[in-house]
């Protein structure tokens, strides 16, 4: 009996010693152009992360055991003018899983941020999107309170990766 244990005890702690863990981090920028020709200040901006743009994710690829979402934010990197975002969606999605935040009268501005938290256990299905190892997308779409604008607002996800080594 002993030796069995001795034995699963070697086993966890070569497993141990040849997992590799890292973090990744990826940018996606949602540009929202809203002109005279939207009257209603209706939106929709989309972009698409492709997780084999990190090197490192990209050396381990068909060595990775898990992906799991340390942090997911958002933040407007330039507006002009300041607006009231009155309603909007964003998700981040595949084919298998979506992960969406709602929004409504927020005041936007260059810097300010959108709280993407985890309230709906929205990470745990990026975690899953992210665990596919493919191409997925984010959108946000809505409705401001203006007519004309432009805006990027830039949303980072930053994951924890575990790898074998092997």
């Amino acid at each position: 009996m002993l030796v069995l244990m001795a034995g699963f005890n070697s086993c966890n702690k070569i497993d141990e010693a040849t997992t590799v863990e890292f973090t990744a981090s990826y940018d996606a920028d949602l540009q929202i152009d809203v002109n005279s020709r939207n009257t209603d200040g209706s939106f929709s901006a989309f972009a698409t992360i492709d997780p084999t743009s990190d090197s490192e994710f990209n050396k381990y690829i068909k060595n990775i055991k898990d992906i799991s979402v340390e942090s997911i934010t958002g933040w407007v990197v330039y507006t002009n003018p300041d607006f009231i975002l009155e309603s909007a969606d964003l998700r981040i999605y595949n084919d298998s899983y979506s992960a969406e935040w709602t929004y409504s009268d927020e005041s936007i501005y260059t810097g300010a941020s959108l709280v993407m938290g985890d309230e709906e256990e929205q990470w745990d299905n990026v975690s899953k999107i992210a665990n596919s190892k493919s191409v997925y997308n984010l959108s946000l779409i809505g409705n401001v309170d203006v007519n004309e604008l432009s805006c990027t607002v830039r949303v980072t996800i930053t994951y924890k990766i575990k790898a074998s080594a092997l």
